[in-house]
């Protein structure tokens, strides 16, 4: 992680194939500095063992030494391309390969020769689109059969001390077991530091040969892996962390002195006309909204990081004007000016995008990856980097969030949570159904504009078509149609999507009793999709779903021949986690489906997910059930 990026949420976790050593360190700049081997990441894999030390001198910069034993290979296994890497930067770090060797079973060694470690430039990540100037170390570990150990020890010596000082977090941070890990932070007594252990740590901190002594050791923590929708593994995984900040507000201070530069008269003039053509005659939120949607279409997102203090300190505006491009904190300094030139006031929130929703313990700088605005005249924020967002739409991988209002005197606050009030849909649908089992729909759904920018996303990933002809057959039903996307007039209304769709064949009527299911047709927020959280293992690990109210009105219309015989009872079902309807009628030839699904809470801890798994339950049933008709008889 480079400074602030641009994060994105899956809400179902791939589990990876690659396996990071579990332990995280960022470096002056925010680097992410890692050593990961490839692994299959079954139980029976080899012992692992890590030490890593921290050397920290008095201007906080720092030396890390870290040393790695793994049995990589696991008899019956297949062969791994078994390496291990670093990343640093040039500029203020230098890296090397202190010793690196492979132990055969019989206790033959074989050291890595030179030629099989490779410096090259490190790739960007794939969550930051541009260029940084960071170079990657690779060891290539030399025949490394089954039950042989790799063994190496890096050596980077941080020489330029971080904007933010010293911050580390260590653990089982993923889903991988930890068999063995320890870190060491060596200090001179006068220097600040905090650190906190979770329970199952053993921690000592000491004074010895006249330096402070922290240990961190990890012992046998098992693998855990969750099948369901959750939160960020470092929320409910053992951690250890530490950092020289004071608090939040000295974080936010310190950015603040970095970044705040003032504005020649050139680039004063330049935004003001540029402000003035955008806005038009808008004024207030208006205004803001106006350059909102500018910034989103004419700012792409592109992060350079050429130097260090690039991942945090944003870029002059005139040169993100003319670039045309920028990462989250130069399309907020951007929107800043422009907001400025019309008397608008607002500030930066430094926030963590994506699912981890809880406060670190400790004031550690790496608990934040994004920034976003604040309008303080109208208690609003506003995420411009996201492309699919409205103004003033935070998706949910920022609601609840604490957050650091960056100002010549910083503060915390708390971003808004996510409710069933600003999260919403509603999906209104007429199925006409001919005798022989045809459906002829229509459909017009609109979408609070929080809720919003998941639908904004998985169209503009596939096209319009697409994404009907993929939902219809979600629901069982072949056919085709057109879509259309109304993006409302004004940042304040929703989204509206409006679809109509042909389906053959879509109901079995050669039965005397014909089935007809309740959830069909163009149905994105379908209720047996639910199932994927109905769990009988949710004991340490929250599960993750976005408080939102969702609700329905299906009608079908039925063939002149065909009658009702026989619907789904009602169900209202309401508890602390929120609350559940459904009720099916007749209105003359007509089936009338009403429902709504309304879960109160992002983040539901295991002690309070049987309430939610209730609902759950009976949604996904009343997502299976059917009406049952018949086919009158002449005559009836």
């Amino acid at each position: 992680m480079s400074g602030f990026s641009m994060a994105i949420i899956e809400i179902r976790r791939a589990i990876l194939k690659l396996s990071l050593i579990s332990i995280l360190v960022f470096g002056p700049h925010g680097i992410f500095s890692n050593v990961a081997r490839a692994a299959d990441e079954d139980e029976e894999d080899g012992k692992s063992h890590i030490l890593r030390q921290y050397n920290i001198h008095a201007d906080l910069s720092y030396d890390e030494v870290t040393t790695m034993d793994f049995e990589p290979v696991k008899p019956g296994k297949p062969a791994q391309n078994t390496s291990s890497f670093t990343d640093f930067s040039p500029n203020t770090d230098t890296a090397e390969v202190v010793e690196a060797w492979v132990t055969d079973p019989d206790g033959n060694r074989r050291t890595v020769p030179p030629e099989d470690i490779f410096t090259r430039s490190a790739p960007q990540p794939a969550n930051e689109r541009g260029f940084n100037a960071k170079q990657r170390i690779t060891v290539v570990f030399p025949k490394v059969g089954p039950n042989a150990r790799t063994h190496i020890v890096w050596k980077i010596q941080h020489k330029v001390p971080s904007l933010f000082g010293f911050n580390m977090v260590g653990g089982p941070l993923g889903p991988g077991r930890q068999d063995d890990l320890t870190n060491i932070i060596r200090l001179p007594p006068g220097v600040h530091l905090t650190w906190y252990a979770d329970p199952g740590v053993t921690t000592t901190d000491v004074v010895q040969d006249g330096q402070r002594v922290i240990t961190a050791s990890f012992k046998n923590i098992p693998a855990l892996r969750v099948g369901y929708s959750t939160v960020d593994y470092t929320e409910f995984r053992p951690r250890f962390m530490a950092t020289t900040l004071d608090s939040l507000s000295d974080y936010g201070n310190r950015i603040f002195r970095q970044s705040e530069k003032p504005m020649d008269d050139e680039t004063r003039a330049k935004i003001k006309a540029l402000a003035d053509t955008i806005t038009g005659d808008k004024t207030g939120l208006d205004a803001a909204a106006a350059i909102h949607d500018w910034i989103r279409q004419n700012i792409a997102y592109t992060a350079v990081y050429l130097d260090p203090n690039d991942g945090w300190v944003e870029h002059p505006v005139d040169k993100i004007l003319a670039n045309g491009f920028g990462d989250c904190k130069d399309q907020v300094a951007l929107m800043r000016a422009l907001l400025a030139a019309k008397g608008i006031r607002s500030e930066r929130a430094i926030v963590w995008w994506g699912n981890r929703f809880n406060a670190a313990p400790i004031p550690l700088a790496w608990q934040f990856n994004h920034v976003i605005l604040y309008l303080p005249d109208f208690d609003v924020f506003d995420n411009p980097t996201d492309k699919n967002a409205a103004f003033a739409a935070l998706g949910v991988g920022l609601s609840s969030k604490q957050a650091v209002l960056v100002a010549e005197r910083s503060k915390v606050v708390q971003l808004p949570a996510a409710t069933p009030q600003t999260f919403w849909s509603k999906n209104d649908s007429v199925m006409t159904l001919s005798a022989d089992g045809d459906i002829e729909g229509t459909a017009a759904m609109d979408v609070s504009p929080n809720e919003a920018l998941g639908f904004q996303a998985a169209i503009k990933n596939s096209s319009r078509e697409n994404y009907l002809n993929r939902i219809l057959a979600m629901n069982n039903q072949e056919g085709d149609g057109k879509l259309r996307v109304l993006v409302a007039k004004n940042w304040r209304g929703p989204l509206r999507l409006k679809a109509h769709w042909t389906s053959q064949n879509a109901i079995d009527v050669s039965e005397p009793e014909i089935y007809l299911p309740l959830e069909s047709g163009f149905d994105p927020e379908r209720l047996t999709q639910l199932a994927y959280n109905i769990r009988n293992d949710v004991r340490v690990a929250p599960l993750f779903m976005a408080a939102a109210l969702t609700s329905w009105q299906f009608t079908y219309v039925l063939p002149a021949s065909f009658r009702v015989k026989h619907l789904p009872e009602p169900v209202h079902l309401a508890n602390r986690a929120g609350r559940f309807d459904s009720e099916v009628t007749v209105d003359g030839n007509r089936i009338v489906v009403k429902r709504s699904f309304a879960p109160n809470q992002t983040v539901t801890p295991p002690s309070e997910y049987p309430d939610l798994r209730s609902l759950m339950v009976a949604a996904v049933k009343a997502g299976h059930s059917h009406a049952i008709l018949q086919r009158q008889k002449l005559g009836e």
